[in-house]
C-alpha cells in the first residue's frame, strides 16, 4: 500500500449487523422459480413509425426445490406456458433503433409499491432481471432465451452470496419469418436463468440506448408494470408495450416551468473543451431555479448568490423539482437560503462523471470552471464571487462537492454535504480498497454492501460485495451499468484504448488490483488526500466544509466519515493548529442514505445563511 504519513489511526468499531449467525446471507435468502423466457423480435419499418414487437415465454416447471406444495398449498403440475409479449412501439418519424440493451425485471410483489422494476436493477436487494443486448435489431429474427450455464462455471468464493452467472441462449432462425441470421451471444440472467420461478411479482421491460445506460437517463424506452401471479398449475398472458421516454432535449433556455415568468428553466450550451477532447455528450446541461423576488422588478436585489447542487444520480431534475416546489412554499422565504439555484447535470454514458477532469470522462472539471459558471453568471445575474458561490451534493454528488471545495477554495466559499462517497478508500464501506480480497473479509465472511435498518440501532445485510458485483457486470459487461463500482472505475482508471472499458479495482473473483489501487484510485481518497498537505487542507476542512451521515447509512459511509472526523483532530495537534471549534461531520441518529437528506435540510440551509450573512450576501 502507498504510505501515508499520517499518525496511525483508532480501529473503527466493527458494524453491527443485528442478531443472528455471522455471516450476513442468512438475511440474503431469495424465492426463486421455474421459467423458460423465449424472445421473438420481428420488425417493421416506415418513415413515420418504427413498429419492435418481442415474445416472451414463460413456462413454469415446478414449484419450489422440495417438490412439495407451493407458497399458496398448490402442488406442482403439469409444466404451463405462460407468455409475456412486449412491443417497442415508437412513433417520432426514426426508422433506426440506437444499439443498447433489452432489461426483463422481476421485482417480487412483497417488494414496495412505489419502486418501478425498470428503475433497477436495484443493487440493495437482488431480484430476478435478464439483460440482452443488440448492436442493431434485424427484421425476421427470432431470439432463444432458453437457459444454459455459462461457460465459466468456476464455484464462488464460500459464502459469497454468487449463485452463478447464467447465459440464456442464442439467436436462432425463425422458420416462420425471413430474415438475416447473424450470431447472438443470447441473454444473461441474474441470480440464474429463471427457470423455477414461482409467486408473485411485479415485469416490467426497458431498452437502455449505451449511450445512456443509468435508469431515468431520459432516452430509453418502458413499458407500464405488469402483475404476474406464477404458479404451475396455469397459463398466464401478459402485454407489455415498451413507450419511448421523453427525450431531455438540446433545446437551450428551455422552459419546464409554469407560467411566466417562469419558476425555473433547464439550460444546456455545447463545450468546446468537452468536445476538443472527443467526449460522447460534449454539452453542459443544467436546471436553474429562481428564487421567489428574482423576477420582481421592484426588489432591491438585482444579483444573487447561487448554490450549485451536484445529484448523486440521474440528471437532476427531480431534485430541480423538488426546489421548486420547495420555493413555492409561502413562508419559507426566511427559512431557505435566497439563492439562485443550479442543479447540474452529472450523468454520463459511463455513469456519474464526478465533475473531475478524467481519461474517461474528459476535462468535466475544468469545462465546468472556464465554460459553463461563467456563462451562467453572465445569463442568470449571478454574483460572480467566491463566497456567493455554494456547493451542495448528496452521495457521488457530495464527493463532487467536496473535492471541488478543496481543489478550488477561490472559487467557492463553502461544501454543505450528506452521505459523500470515496472519503476513505481503507474504509470504503467494509472493503480496504488497498487490500488483496474483496469478497471475503478476513474472517472468512462475505463482504457486505449493503445494509437495511432493523429498528433504531442494528441493520440487517441485504446484499453481499460478491452479489453486486455480480449483478453489476450481468447488467453491463463493459462496465456501463451505473453502478458505483462501474462508474468509480470510469473516475479512476485509464481505458485500454478509446472507448474501451475502464479496468476494475477487482477482478470476478474479488482479487483487487493494489497497483491500481495505489496508482489510480489514491487520487480519489479525500482522507490520503488530507495525509499528504494537512497544512493547506485542514483549514477548508474545518472553515468551509459541512457534512452530515446517518448513523445507519446503508453504505457504511459513517465509517469513512468519523474516521476522517479522528484524523482532522490528530493531524491538526500534531501540526500544532488549533483544535477545530466544531464538527465536521455530524452523525445524525438513526438516519440513512436516503433519510440523512430530509432530516439535515433545516440544518443545512441555516448554516448556508449564516455562511451568506457572515460573506454580506445574504436578503
Amino acid at each position: 500500500m502507498a504510505e501515508r504519513t499520517a499518525p496511525s489511526r483508532p480501529a473503527a468499531p466493527p458494524p453491527r449487523f443485528g442478531t443472528g449467525p455471522d455471516d450476513p446471507l442468512r438475511r440474503n435468502a431469495e424465492s426463486s422459480s421455474s421459467v423458460e423466457f423465449h424472445l421473438r423480435m420481428s420488425i417493421s419499418l416506415s418513415i413515420p413509425s418504427l413498429l419492435i414487437s418481442m415474445a416472451v415465454a414463460f413456462g413454469v416447471e415446478s414449484g419450489f426445490g422440495d417438490g412439495g406444495a407451493d407458497a399458496a398449498g398448490v402442488a406442482p403440475g403439469t409444466p404451463s406456458e405462460d407468455r409475456v409479449d412486449v412491443r417497442f412501439s415508437r412513433i417520432d418519424g426514426a426508422t433506426d433503433v440506437p444499439a443498447g440493451s433489452i432489461m426483463v425485471l422481476l421485482l417480487p410483489a412483497t417488494r414496495p409499491p412505489a419502486e418501478r422494476p425498470a428503475e433497477g436493477p436495484w443493487w440493495d436487494r437482488p431480484h430476478p432481471f435478464g439483460v440482452l443486448d443488440l448492436q442493431v435489431p434485424t427484421d425476421g429474427i427470432a431470439y432463444s432465451l432458453s437457459g444454459r450455464p455459462a461457460e465459466n462455471t468456476e464455484e464462488p468464493p464460500p459464502n459469497a452470496g454468487l449463485e452463478g452467472i447464467f447465459d440464456s441462449g442464442e439467436m436462432v432462425r425463425d422458420e416462420a419469418d425471413s430474415g438475416g441470421t447473424e450470431a447472438s451471444p443470447g441473454a444473461r440472467w441474474y441470480p440464474q436463468t429463471p427457470d423455477s420461478l414461482t409467486g408473485s411479482f411485479r415485469v416490467q421491460a426497458v431498452f437502455r440506448p449505451w449511450t445512456d445506460p443509468v435508469a431515468g437517463g431520459g432516452s430509453e424506452w418502458r413499458s407500464r408494470i405488469a402483475e404476474v401471479d406464477l404458479r404451475p398449475d396455469r397459463t398466464d398472458r401478459i402485454d407489455l408495450v415498451l413507450e419511448p421516454v421523453p427525450s431531455r432535449g438540446a433545446v437551450a433556455d428551455r422552459v419546464v416551468g409554469a407560467g411566466p415568468p417562469p419558476a425555473w428553466i433547464e439550460f444546456e450550451m455545447p463545450s468546446p473543451m468537452l468536445a476538443s477532447a472527443g467526449v460522447a455528450s460534449p454539452e453542459h446541461r443544467a436546471w436553474v431555479v429562481f428564487p421567489s423576488g428574482y423576477h420582481d422588478l421592484q426588489a432591491e436585489r438585482r444579483v444573487w448568490p447561487t448554490i450549485y447542487l451536484m445529484p448523486h444520480a440521474g440528471d437532476g431534475r427531480a431534485e430541480a423539482e423538488a426546489i421548486r416546489d420547495a420555493i413555492a412554499v409561502e413562508g419559507t422565504r426566511t427559512a431557505m437560503p435566497q439563492a439562485i439555484w443550479v442543479v447540474l447535470d452529472a450523468g454520463s454514458p459511463w455513469g456519474h462523471h464526478g465533475f473531475a477532469d478524467s481519461e474517461t470522462h474528459g476535462p468535466r472539471e475544468t469545462a465546468l470552471l472556464e465554460e459553463f459558471i461563467p456563462e451562467l453568471e453572465r445569463r442568470h445575474r449571478l454574483v460572480p464571487d467566491p463566497d456567493a458561490r455554494l456547493l451542495v451534493g448528496h452521495g457521488a454528488g457530495g464527493w463532487s462537492a467536496i473535492r471541488l471545495q478543496l481543489s478550488h477554495p477561490d472559487r467557492f466559499g463553502g461544501a454543505f454535504v450528506t452521505s459523500p462517497e470515496l472519503v476513505d478508500l481503507s474504509r470504503l464501506g467494509w472493503l480496504d480498497a488497498y487490500g488483496t480480497e474483496a469478497f471475503i473479509d478476513p474472517e472468512g465472511r462475505s463482504r457486505p454492501a449493503y445494509r437495511e435498518p432493523v429498528g433504531d440501532r442494528d441493520a440487517a445485510v441485504r446484499t453481499v460485495l460478491a452479489q453486486e458485483w455480480a449483478m453489476a457486470e450481468i447488467a453491463s459487461p463493459t462496465g456501463r451499468s451505473g453502478n458505483r463500482w462501474h462508474r468509480w472505475a470510469a473516475l479512476a482508471s485509464p481505458p485500454t484504448a478509446p472507448g474501451e472499458r475502464p479496468p476494475p479495482l477487482f477482478d470476478s473473483e474479488g482479487r483487487i488490483d493494489r497497483e491500481l489501487a495505489e496508482t489510480r484510485w489514491l487520487p480519489l481518497d479525500l482522507a490520503a488526500e488530507l495525509v499528504r498537505e494537512p497544512r493547506r487542507l485542514i483549514p477548508i476542512w474545518v472553515g468551509r466544509i459541512h457534512v452530515w451521515v446517518g448513523s445507519l447509512d446503508e453504505f457504511g459511509h459513517e465509517r469513512a466519515l468519523l474516521s476522517l472526523q479522528t484524523l482532522l483532530a490528530e493531524l491538526s495537534a500534531d501540526l500544532g493548529l488549533p483544535r477545530p471549534n466544531r464538527s465536521v461531520v455530524r452523525l445524525v441518529p438513526g438516519a440513512t442514505f436516503d433519510t440523512v437528506v430530509p432530516n439535515t435540510r433545516i440544518d443545512a440551509y441555516r448554516a448556508m445563511i449564516r455562511h451568506l450573512e457572515a460573506a454580506g450576501f445574504a436578503e
